[in-house]
């Protein structure tokens, strides 16, 4: 691919698209940062970026890639759940209950990783629909999305399922 055609794809991009980067962007950075939230708060951006996952059309397509989705994500979660694990959280009963999230650059990380699988997609559907179209792109483009998005649910269910029960060892220690 040239330049000129990567100026292209990048031209021909929807305005939507950068705007909604941005967006991911601005959240990944925040999430940096040590913050407090809402106990189920974590979970809302890891579980639309899951549903987005399989809305898009490659798990639809056939049980191939369908097959191949289910294990990435179900591996994603178990190593979003590792991950989360040996983070360090803090709690505090409320109302309403808050958990201090621990900062860090993984959030952004598989943001990016979530949002690159897309947008390649999407471009390749555009340049070479048969290519996009095949059953062995889809499956590849279904275990990467299914493998980030279940690291990134894993990891932030893991810590507040974590959040909750600390909370419950607090309320039985008074």
């Amino acid at each position: 691919m040239t330049i000129s055609s990567m100026a292209s794809v990048v031209i021909g991009t929807p305005t939507w698209v950068w705007l909604l980067l941005a967006f991911l962007l601005y959240r990944g950075v925040l999430a940096s940062r040590p913050r407090r939230v809402g106990l189920w708060r974590p979970v809302l951006l890891p579980a639309i970026l899951m549903v987005l996952s399989v809305d898009s059309g490659s798990v639809e397509t056939s049980p191939a890639v369908e097959a191949a989705w289910l294990p990435a994500l179900a591996v994603g979660l178990g190593v979003g759940a590792l991950l989360a694990a040996r983070r360090p959280i803090s709690v505090e009963a409320g109302p309403p209950p808050t958990i201090l999230m621990p900062g860090g650059w993984h959030t952004l990380g598989l943001i990016l990783a979530i949002f690159s699988v897309r947008y390649v997609e999407g471009v390749m559907t555009a340049i070479d629909p048969a290519t996009a179209a095949a059953v062995g792109t889809k499956v590849v483009f279904a275990l990467l999305r299914g493998l980030f998005s279940g690291i990134f649910l894993g990891l932030d269910l893991t810590l507040v399922a974590r959040g909750w029960l600390r909370l419950r060892e607090q309320e039985v220690a008074r």
